[in-house]
């Protein structure tokens, strides 16, 4: 099986390298690194690919190598005397793996369907991101972050629900890791049986750490889930360590849902 010329295993080994590689280059500990500044992707770089200050928007998207930005015009240098301000320029408000991903396209969507003119409809697919149809942006107008006054997204939840987050997280990685280093013992059923438990677990612990109040029950229903798909032998790999995490995780968002946890607002 090729994908458009490109075996396989060629596509997915440059793939890790490219991810693994940008694990350095998130940090503002490092500062400029001389001449690699013009051939790699360095963290002083990098960190104007994640600033939305309006000097710094849509640039240096290299994953390796920061030359291609160089060529083709999307190269910002970092300044000294403009701190970047990480995040989304429209306010995201949640912690959701998925919705971060498809939000910018489910508002495509929605501008392609309420501006009038046909023209737009397909401008929006292909124009650059801040472009929005006049009668749309009008109407429907997107509130930006205040740069002067910017605040990080953290909601309030309790401590024992940020302990359970962090062993759901661990989890998250320990089983992905676990997977990745053994991916020859799986089947390709039981390699989506493991992804779909890694999605949905990134998502539910998303939501309690977004401070949803449904988010516990929601935790229930997927651990009891995941309890049925190991009696059915969805998960012949590493079952002892899915069910035993499973059922550690289903007792405690239980107790979590009962009422055990500090009351906080309802959202």
């Amino acid at each position: 099986m090729f994908l458009i010329g490109i075996p396989p295993n060629v596509f997915v080994t440059v793939a890790g390298i490219n991810l693994i590689y940008q694990f350095w280059v998130h940090t503002e500990h490092i500062g400029r690194l001389g001449v690699l500044e013009y051939i790699f992707i360095t963290p002083s770089n990098h960190r104007i690919h994640h600033a939305q200050n309006d000097d710094y928007l849509d640039a240096n998207y290299g994953g390796v190598f920061i030359i291609w930005d160089r060529i083709f015009g999307t190269f910002i240098d970092e300044r000294e005397d403009l701190k970047p301000v990480y995040g989304t320029v429209k306010p995201l408000k949640t912690f959701n793996p998925l919705w971060a991903n498809v939000e910018v396209f489910y508002q495509m969507i929605l501008d392609s369907y309420r501006t009038k003119r046909f023209k737009d409809k397909i401008r929006v697919w292909f124009s650059p991101p801040a472009w929005r149809p006049d009668d749309v942006a009008e109407k429907y107008p997107v509130h930006k972050n205040d740069l002067d006054n910017f605040e990080k997204y953290d909601p309030e939840i309790t401590t024992m629900e940020k302990v359970f987050a962090f062993f759901q997280f661990s989890m998250i990685n320990g089983l992905t890791i676990l997977m990745l280093f053994n991916v020859d013992k799986f089947s390709y059923p039981e390699m989506a049986g493991v992804a779909i438990l890694v999605s949905t677990l990134a998502i539910s612990n998303a939501l309690l750490l977004d401070g949803r109040n449904y988010a516990n029950n929601l935790e229930v229903i997927r651990a009891c889930a995941v309890l049925v798909f190991i009696y059915l032998g969805f998960f012949t790999n590493f079952v002892y360590l899915i069910l035993a995490h499973t059922v550690i995780a289903l007792i405690v968002a239980s107790v979590l849902s009962l009422g055990f946890n500090q009351p906080r607002t309802a959202r």
